[in-house]
């Protein structure tokens, strides 16, 4: 190869090398244009989305989260890694409630305020409810269960006044007052106040009573007003307060 077809070659080596090095530029530039757009895509805000559902994935493309309207109202769920429901929060007719489950999917807390009030209630880690709150209108309780779902304490705070009842592994009691059982010339009263829970179901009450004879009485009798049950055992403390 003579030396004026080597200089041909490396002139020519130059000219592709340039051609190549503007072609890069170009391409550079237009990535350049569409990163500077697509950033500012992602500051552009919508003011307004209207969807009937919307669904949030993570990742791994994985449902974690829902919004969506149900016939009962709005709703969001919210789900762990595990597919097991975390969050519930409803908004109804006549209020909202929200529950929080743990890893398991077990409901470990209820807050309810369409129910005439505003109910708390706390569940263990079998699912249990182990205590709740009631706050209405007209008075305050508050309910503590044991393992085994028997009620154990009843805190409850009305216009009349504040009553604590504390019961035994039985689940139950019964607090009653007899007033001037020994005068045979006045009426007797009774006052009453009872805590218990039927399957799942919390009860509780108080109660007033007047036996209309002005009469001494040195006893009482204990009495099923349903013939198919009978009293399958239990402890009864009598004892007197006095007067001044």
């Amino acid at each position: 190869m003579t030396t004026e077809e080597r200089l041909a070659r490396v002139e020519r080596q130059c000219m592709m090398f340039k051609a190549g090095f503007a072609l890069v530029t170009v391409a550079l530039a237009v990535v350049l244009l569409i990163g500077a757009s697509q950033d500012q895509d992602k500051t552009k805000v919508l003011e307004e989305v209207r969807a009937k559902r919307f669904v949030l994935l993570d990742e791994a493309g994985k449902d974690r989260g829902g919004l969506a309207t149900t016939k009962d109202g709005p709703g969001l769920v919210l789900w762990n890694e595990n597919g097991k429901p975390s969050v519930n929060l409803i908004a109804e007719r006549l209020g909202a409630s929200l529950a929080l489950s743990d890893k398991t999917g077990t409901r470990r807390l209820n807050l309810d305020t369409s129910a005439g009030g505003t109910v708390l209630a706390l569940a263990d880690e079998n699912g249990a409810d182990r205590a709740g709150f009631v706050v209405t209108n007209f008075a305050s309780v508050l309910m503590l269960s044991d393992r085994n779902g028997k009620l154990r304490a009843l805190l409850d705070s009305a216009e009349d006044g504040a009553s604590l009842q504390l019961a035994d592994s039985g689940g139950a009691n019964l607090g009653f007052y007899v007033f001037n059982p020994y005068d045979s010339s006045s009426y007797t009263f009774t006052t009453s106040q009872m805590a218990g829970k039927n399957t799942s179901d919390f009860n509780a009450g108080k109660y007033i009573g007047v036996h209309k004879v002005a009469e001494t009485i040195r006893g009482f009798q204990l009495y099923e007003s349903n013939a198919a049950r009978t009293f399958g055992g239990g402890q009864i403390n009598v004892y007197g307060l006095a007067s001044n």
